[in-house]
């Protein structure tokens, strides 16, 4: 919900070659398969490519620095249906709070997030969030810092997430403000 991506081992997903070799600029396919059949639900594996270090030896005065990279992949289920949800909006403190869920079988990217606050239904600031994917069935959890400056008078906050094909909005009003108390 807030980011962390809990990863455990598993025999779902195969790959060959297991430990490929390459030379400086050199490129190689890795053939990526799974064992597990798709399910109601859309499964998520990362696959991690590490550099090993050299056998040679590094001079004791070098930095060596060795690449990881960690590889999303996605098993998409049975059916498809994409659907989200915006709850748990509350004000406090000069944030606000929100939980931006998914309730479909597959997972979503936010293309963006903007909250406004209004003042008479006037637009008083806009700022934007930043979005990552989330899985089926998963959540995050989001804390907006309003600016200072016009925090008084915003009578509501409007939080818009546009995604490729819908948008979800909603409203929280904040009838006594948005600043800090």
């Amino acid at each position: 919900a807030h980011g962390e991506m809990p990863l455990e081992p598993t025999k779902d997903i195969v790959f060959f070659p297991t430990l490929p070799t390459l030379e400086p600029s050199e490129e190689r396919k890795v053939r990526v398969g799974r064992v597990a059949a798709a399910g109601a639900r859309e499964k998520t594996y990362r696959i991690f490519v590490k550099e090993l270090p050299s056998v040679d030896k590094v001079s004791s005065n070098g930095v060596r620095v060795l690449t990881t990279m960690g590889i999303p992949i996605f098993v998409r289920p049975e059916r498809e249906t994409s659907s989200a949800e915006l709850s748990s909006l509350q004000h406090a403190n000069g944030k606000l709070q929100f939980v931006l869920a998914n309730t479909g079988t597959v997972h979503f990217v936010p293309q963006r997030i903007q909250v406004r606050g209004l003042k008479n239904g006037v637009e008083a600031f806009e700022t934007s969030v930043e979005g990552w994917y989330v899985l089926a069935a998963g959540r995050r959890e989001f804390a907006v810092n309003l600016p200072p400056e016009s925090c008084a008078g915003v009578d509501s906050l409007l939080i818009h997430v546009q995604f490729a094909s819908a948008t979800l909005e909603e409203r929280l009003q904040t009838p006594g403000g948005t600043c800090e108390r």
